[in-house]
């Protein structure tokens, strides 16, 4: 979906009044802050811990579905469902025998429910995997026994046979962490056990390349142990894409994400220029490419897997990092141009290690892990596009006026029919503070739709 300019604007040859117009459920304003903010949607209230929200899986409802590392009965963590108003409703909460302690995102699975991994918890305490309905009905499909694996805090990939795989941070042969594979049933098989040099520690899931197999990072381990990008296949095969160096990148906490055009895309929470991470472009094959280092004031840390927007460019969260330290959410080119988007400063949130998420009205939605309203982590909306104000006339065209993202160019789109098709009349830049302006001097008869797409 093309994220629109807070809805599509009409105008009308005949000289009446434009209207705004939302289109897929965005919601039609002219309002404009003057720059990208965020907002808060629900704050996490206290409890015996903060209860540190993971990462949100969008439903085709348009509802979100995560997990708390805390709260709930027990305060060993909770499954919660939010709408995109800020409505949540806690749907399970976990009793230690049936996990503890979930830091990862939930999985959609074939069968509607959700399934997911805790970190703590199960048989032996070393987590588990289980699965969870809409309505809350939560089963432990496994318990982790250290030498199988321990301490998962990734999420599960799904595959079309209805397996799921994954990676614990520990445990195996070698304790440096493990591969596996689940069913729905609760088999599991362990295909790899890290012994340090191909890797050690994943804190991150895994990605299905479009070679079929999967990449993933390992915290540690590699030539200089300062991390992984790994390549495993199905049966087992593990072979390293490459060893992070320190100059180009340490520690990648994150899972990778695979862009449009077949490559890897992933950060490091340490390393790179100033040490503060990088994000970085991996081929297949082992050809790695710094795309751009943090510098503390846009950011350091980063801890979550990135996302490709319809614009082509990356989307992520520091940890840490901007005029507060508290973290901040950012956008990168796969030119390496890098944007803060928005710095947390402890009221609208702090401390994101979590993905975004797509929203079915076009923005994007995220967690902190602490600040908000509570104080104690929330869920946040963030919308990216820009916005185009309301039509002036200007002759017998329209003066058409935007705000955006401070020196960034959009393609302002026309059609005669909401549908489309849209053609591009001109792309245009915007200064400093975000404001653009064209004139429309020659407008179809009849009525005009415009909206605007990020370059």
């Amino acid at each position: 979906m093309t994220r629109l300019a807070g809805g599509l604007l009409r105008s009308n040859a005949h000289g009446m009044k434009a209207k705004l117009l939302a289109t897929a459920g965005i919601l039609a304003t002219t309002a404009w802050t003057g720059a990208i903010t965020v907002e808060e949607i629900y704050g996490f209230p206290q409890s015996v811990n903060d209860p540190s929200p993971n990462g949100l899986v969008s439903h085709s409802d348009g509802t979100f579905y995560g997990t708390t590392a805390y709260g709930g009965n027990g305060n060993y963590g909770t499954v919660f469902r939010i709408t995109a108003g800020g409505v949540i409703t806690t749907l399970a909460s976990f009793a230690n025998t049936n996990g503890n302690g979930p830091q990862a995102a939930l999985t959609a699975g074939k069968d509607g429910a959700f399934f997911g991994t805790t970190f703590f918890g199960g048989s032996v305490d070393n987590g588990t995997v289980f699965r969870v309905t809409t309505n809350g009905l939560l089963t432990r499909l496994v318990s982790f026994l250290g030498t199988n694996g321990a301490y998962p805090a990734a999420p599960l990939t799904a595959t079309a046979d209805g397996a799921y795989y994954g990676t614990t941070v520990t445990g195996g042969s070698d304790n440096y962490g493990t591969i596996f594979r689940v069913t729905t049933n609760g088999a599991l098989t362990t295909l790899v056990s890290f012994d340090g040099a191909n890797g050690a520690y994943p804190y991150s899931g895994l990605v299905r390349g479009m070679d079929g197999a999967f990449y993933g990072t390992t915290a540690n381990g590699g030539g200089g142990d300062f991390g992984t990008v790994f390549r495993v296949t199905t049966n087992g095969a593990l072979s390293t894409v490459v060893s992070f160096a320190q100059t180009n990148g340490a520690l990648p906490y994150a899972g990778l994400a695979v862009g449009s055009d077949g490559a890897l895309y992933g950060t490091t929470s340490a390393g790179g220029g100033s040490g503060n991470g990088s994000v970085f472009r991996v081929t297949t094959n082992g050809t790695l490419s710094l795309l751009c280092s943090f510098g503390q004031t846009n950011g350091a840390s980063p801890q979550a897997v990135l996302r490709q927007g319809n614009d082509g460019a990356f989307y992520g969260t520091t940890y840490s990092g901007g005029s507060s330290n508290l973290g901040t959410v950012f956008r990168v080119t796969p030119g390496g141009k890098l944007t803060t988007l928005v710095e947390f400063g402890g009221e609208n949130g702090a401390l994101p290690y979590s993905s975004l998420a797509d929203g079915n009205d076009g923005a994007l939605f995220g967690t902190t892990s602490s600040g908000g309203s509570q104080g104690s982590g929330n869920v946040f909306r963030l919308e990216i596009a820009g916005r185009i104000l309301p039509l002036t006339r200007n002759g017998n065209g329209w003066l058409i006026q935007i705000r955006g993202l401070p020196g960034e160019t959009y393609a302002l789109q026309r059609t005669t029919s909401p549908g489309g098709p849209w053609s591009t009349i001109t792309n245009l830049p915007t200064d400093q503070n975000g404001a653009g302006q064209f004139s429309d001097a020659s407008p179809p008869a009849g009525q005009a739709y415009y909206r605007l797409v990020l370059q």
